[in-house]
């Protein structure tokens, strides 16, 4: 068992979201709360090489990623500030670093077989439609029925696209292996955790972290990672020093990489082989 930190990547702005693409190219937002600008970055997720950096729209802050799709990355804006509703829908691709088309007659609801369901909005009601995903072009007119969109959507099989991902389990005292319990119970000895317990276990890796407050009465995230072979920590970090309240989801796996989180600002990656 072997474990390789790879890379570790950081601007010094706040990350608020890493999505990976079909060919392992992560996509890191980060946005400057005090400025008001989002700022995109792509690396190559096993060697932390750059695709582009610090890549703005025209609107520099109310926008976001609705979804990478085929190394093209779909943007969307907001119909208002501080509103959760979305417009126009911009598709960059990765490889060109340019934007293959945009439109603002329509707002983006998801992808499915090379086609953008996308929707306008009238008074009372939504007029469908599917656009091509490399060019943007009207391919279907499908009318005001919602009920038929929701049938196509749920179809989807969404795990296909995740059954190489690894998300972190709430540990349960009664539910785990004893290898797993002996381990997160050792190292949780006498401390008063907040919130839950999350792990994945990866071969004989044990990857885990828990809350406890400190001196200061803020939350300290613990990380840990075990070789249960040797029942030996090989890393004992802390990926958030200052939390007030507990944050979930601070690591997830993608085939043996593991990415990591810390100190909301920083993306560690770590190859378990």
């Amino acid at each position: 068992m072997k474990l390789n930190k790879k890379y570790t990547f950081t601007n010094n702005r706040q990350i608020w979201r890493l999505l990976l693409s079909d060919k392992n190219k992560l996509i890191i937002e980060e946005r400057d709360l005090e400025k008001k600008e989002a700022f995109y970055n792509c690396i190559q997720a096993e060697t932390g090489i750059p695709t582009f950096m610090n890549y703005q729209l025209d609107e520099k802050y109310w926008v976001g990623i609705e979804t990478v799709y085929k190394e093209i990355i779909y943007f969307h804006k907001f119909t208002q500030p501080n509103m959760p509703g979305h417009k126009v829908i911009m598709a960059y691709d990765i490889d060109s670093s340019k934007i293959l088309w945009q439109t603002d007659k329509y707002s983006f609801l998801f992808i499915h077989d090379d086609k953008v369901y996308v929707f306008r909005q009238k008074f009372e009601t939504r007029e469908f439609f599917t656009l091509n995903y490399l060019t943007g072009e009207l391919i279907d007119e499908l009318g005001e029925d919602a009920a038929s969109i929701n049938i196509i959507r749920e179809s989807i099989p969404e795990e296909e696209k995740y059954n190489t991902y690894s998300f972190p389990f709430i540990f349960k005292n009664d539910d785990e292996s004893d290898e797993v319990k002996s381990n997160i119970v050792n190292n949780t000895k006498g401390l008063l955790t907040e919130g839950n317990i999350e792990y994945i276990l990866y071969k004989d890796f044990l990857v885990f972290n828990f809350f406890i407050k400190n001196e200061d009465g803020k939350l300290e995230n613990k990380f840990f990672i075990t070789d249960l072979k040797n029942s030996s920590s090989i890393v004992n970090d802390v990926l958030l020093s200052d939390a007030n309240s507990y944050v979930p989801d601070s690591y997830f796996m993608k085939d043996n990489l593991l990415f990591v989180l810390k100190e909301k600002t920083k993306v560690e990656v770590f190859e378990l082989s």
